[in-house]
């Protein structure tokens, strides 16, 4: 019994827990932030798109986690390291087709990774 009971717990962990859809990895080609706080980076083939905010909760991301993800992605520009991100949006494109620039991230809710 104590077996089944575990069996099934797993299951239930394993279908309730997040999943993406799909994830991007590349290059950090630019990162800046504007007077605003308004962190905007182009990664990979996405270009320039509004990440977060240092100064204000912006896109679902809160500063402080805005400052670490800023934090990230310099580090992985100056040691030319590629990034993943991931997104559950499924458009499966990481391109500026599904992700404009000078718009916020859509789908976005993990990361970044530097590889």
């Amino acid at each position: 019994m104590k077996k089944l009971n575990c069996f099934y717990l797993s299951i239930l962990i394993f279908v309730s827990s997040p999943s993406f859809a799909y994830e991007c990895v590349g290059k950090v080609n630019h990162l800046v932030i504007a007077p605003t706080g308004v962190v905007t980076a182009s990664l990979g083939g996405i270009y320039w798109a509004n990440l977060c905010s240092v100064n204000v909760s912006y896109n679902s991301v809160d500063p402080e986690a805005c400052k670490t993800v800023y934090s990230s992605l310099l580090a992985a520009k100056l040691a030319e390291k590629n990034v993943r991100l991931w997104f559950n949006d499924a458009s499966n494109d990481c391109t500026n087709t599904k992700h404009p620039a000078w718009t916020n991230l859509q789908g976005w809710y993990f990361g970044p990774n530097i590889e």
